[in-house]
């Protein structure tokens, strides 16, 4: 398992290329995609140098590749998109600003995970912009006149405080430098290692009875075994009725396969609902 995350200076197009299957990369399915021109607006607005601002950061992760199978499943797909949006939130922390796709790599050897995100939040109130450029008079004040502007040491007009379409108010809250750091990136893997472990116990929990071996082909195990297969059946539906989160604990499991094969014995299917 690895991780990377690099910054990037065009958030809409790297958002865009998520979905799309070039190269050989192939997508597989992503979360619902979110409108990032206001978030790129904002940053042109408020760079502070003649380079633009980075507008987003990307991280990849790799996850199990036996999980590819169960994204193309119907019966498993919209629980894996649940796992894996309940780990996109554990690693950026927040719920919103952000995109993600579950991808093969172009050489089909990986399967990742992409996340394209804001290092700011997308606040409620509406943004609100200079519409004049603001000097500040020697008091601290803002400068009525033009005579009032306050200056230098060498009689020169010092520069606005605030520049014309500048942000006044409001849009989006200050870039989170958290996710700058190595110390994110490294608390992270740990936390995604842990995860990894939890959700592989959830996904491959959905089986409760093993099939006896038929070497004689003996019609009383066949029909043993299809009463098992319909058994493990309705224990996946029941499994997937949980948050993903949520691990049987080994005596209830236990239970639940004793009363499966007393059913079995009478020739019946256990309902576990």
């Amino acid at each position: 398992m690895y991780i990377t995350m690099k910054a990037i200076k065009d958030i809409s197009s790297r958002a865009k290329n998520l979905v799309t299957n070039e190269n050989g990369a192939f997508f597989i399915c992503g979360s619902e995609p979110i409108d990032w021109k206001p978030y790129q607006e904002y940053e042109k607005r408020n760079r502070k140098c003649v380079e633009p601002n980075n507008e987003g950061r990307e991280i990849t992760i790799t996850l199990p590749n036996k999980w590819g199978k169960l994204f193309s499943s119907s019966e498993y797909a919209e629980m894996m998109k649940e796992v894996v949006h309940e780990m996109v939130i554990l690693a950026l922390g927040k719920k919103t600003d952000m995109q993600w796709a579950v991808r093969w790599s172009e050489d089909r050897a990986e399967l990742l995970l992409k996340v394209v995100f804001s290092e700011r939040i997308k606040t409620e109130t509406e943004a609100r912009y200079w519409d004049r450029n603001v000097y500040i008079a020697n008091d601290g004040l803002v400068a009525r006149r033009q005579a009032d502007r306050a200056k230098d040491i060498y009689g020169n007009e010092k520069p606005p405080k605030y520049l014309r379409g500048e942000l006044k108010l409001g849009g989006f809250t200050q870039k989170n430098k958290n996710y700058q750091t190595k110390a994110f990136l490294q608390g992270l893997l740990k936390q995604l290692k842990e995860e990894f472990k939890n959700k592989d116990t959830v996904v491959n929990q959905n089986k409760l009875l093993q099939e006896h071996r038929n070497p004689n082909k003996s019609k009383r195990i066949a029909h043993t075994n299809s009463l098992i297969r319909k058994t493990n059946d309705e224990y996946k539906k029941f499994i997937l009725s949980f948050p993903t989160k949520i691990k049987l604990a080994d005596d209830v499991k236990q239970l639940l396969e004793k009363n499966a094969l007393d059913a079995i014995d009478k020739g019946e299917v256990y309902s576990f609902i």
